[in-house]
């Protein structure tokens, strides 16, 4: 199989789309590598989480040489991400319908790539970059945006589709390499070969508007992008009396209207629901990462939350639902401790509980030597 796709359809509907763009190689080759970059853009046009990974680039070149100017092409949704980021000098952006999840009608979603693909058409007339890197492996990807829209030589992975417009193409799909590593991959020609997952860390702004409790607080963070990926609600509600029990303080976060609904549920559930901030939609991108990095610990389900946790060294524990592939996904943090619950039954919560307990106890005992929790409030 060479493309991320299951469909046969879909796998032929791209091997078709390759042909067509192999015979227009043919006439008009792709430009060649540089032998120095001074400008690179790099896109991206998937969610949150997965940009974060590519903050972990952006370090990597940055330390590599911090004289190469770098821009980013991103959806919408991760702009916030990129914008004022000091390794960052300009962000565009431009948001694939499929990979939309705004609650819109397909018509409406292909209406704002139209506008947005004139603005960028505007913006990056008479733009010059030495490189460009589509580092999302996946189909749709801005392959075909950017061989429009730019003169300049593109790196990028064949599995996304239009590796014939690519100057250099990379199939990393046998890899058994976490997501950094293959996004690495691309830029071998700046990086070389990548390196071990452990050399790669997300590189992350902080606010000064975050007010930062004084009391030791965790965060909670419930929601997901997509649904199958979340947990029990009745769990969370036995988490948080837990966390009580410990004396520690808890704040939920997450962002857009269900996410909100979620943690109102949860608090409405609670005997004491005052004794729980809900935080959900009230955070920029920027005192989101803030709340994460001053936080005694990070509870979440598989979402941007961990990776945003692993930019800061914070303690966290991740709940991994749905069909996360742990392999290339997980955080890239030492001290991430990930449940694989994938195939967890409703019928299990009482030994997930007992499981979340224990770990949790763990590693808040390690942050305070000084106290000792009793062992009876895990039952």
């Amino acid at each position: 199989m060479q493309y991320f796709r299951r469909s046969p359809l879909a796998q032929i509907r791209l091997a078709s789309i390759d042909l067509l763009c192999k015979l227009y190689s043919w006439l008009k080759p792709p430009l060649p590598l540089p032998q120095k970059i001074k400008r690179l853009l790099i896109a991206n046009p998937a969610h949150l989480g997965d940009s974060v990974i590519t903050t972990a680039l952006i370090r990597a070149i940055h330390d590599y040489d911090p004289q190469i100017q770098i821009d980013i092409l991103c959806g919408s949704w991760s702009k916030p991400i990129f914008e004022g980021h000091s390794g960052v000098a300009n962000v565009y952006d431009l948001d694939l319908p499929p990979l939309s999840r705004a609650q819109i009608s397909s018509s409406e979603k292909r209406s704002i790539y139209d506008k947005g693909y004139k603005k960028l058409q505007s913006l990056f007339s008479g733009v010059h970059y030495d490189l460009v890197a589509s580092v999302y492996a996946y189909e749709p990807s801005y392959i075909p945006v950017l061989h429009a829209l730019l003169k300049a030589p593109i790196v990028g992975f064949s599995s996304a589709g239009y590796s014939p417009l690519l100057t250099r193409s990379y199939n990393t799909m046998n890899q058994q390499w976490h997501e950094i590593q293959h996004q690495a991959k691309v830029l071998e020609c700046v990086l070389g070969e990548p390196s071990g997952e452990e050399c790669y860390r997300p590189w992350l702004p902080t606010s000064t508007s975050f007010f930062i409790p004084d009391k030791a607080y965790i965060v909670i963070h419930p929601g997901s992008g997509k649904v199958n990926k979340e947990w029990n609600t009745e769990g969370w509600i036995q988490i948080i009396y837990f966390l009580h029990q410990l004396g520690l303080s808890v704040l939920i976060t997450g962002h857009g209207k269900r996410e909100g609904l979620l943690a109102e549920e949860i608090i409405q559930q609670l005997d004491e629901p005052q004794e729980v901030k809900n935080l959900v939609g009230k955070l920029s991108f920027n005192d989101f990462s803030t709340c994460i990095k001053h936080a005694t610990l990070l509870v979440s389900v598989d979402s941007v939350a961990g990776h945003i946790a692993a930019a800061h060294g914070t303690p966290e524990i991740i709940l991994s639902l749905g069909k996360t592939d742990l392999n290339r996904w997980r955080p890239l943090a030492d001290n991430a401790r990930v449940f694989n619950w994938h195939n967890s039954q409703k019928n299990q919560l009482s030994s997930q509980l007992v499981e979340l307990k224990e770990a949790i106890q763990s590693l808040i005992s390690k942050q305070k030597d000084d106290e000792v929790f009793d062992s009876e409030i895990l039952k």
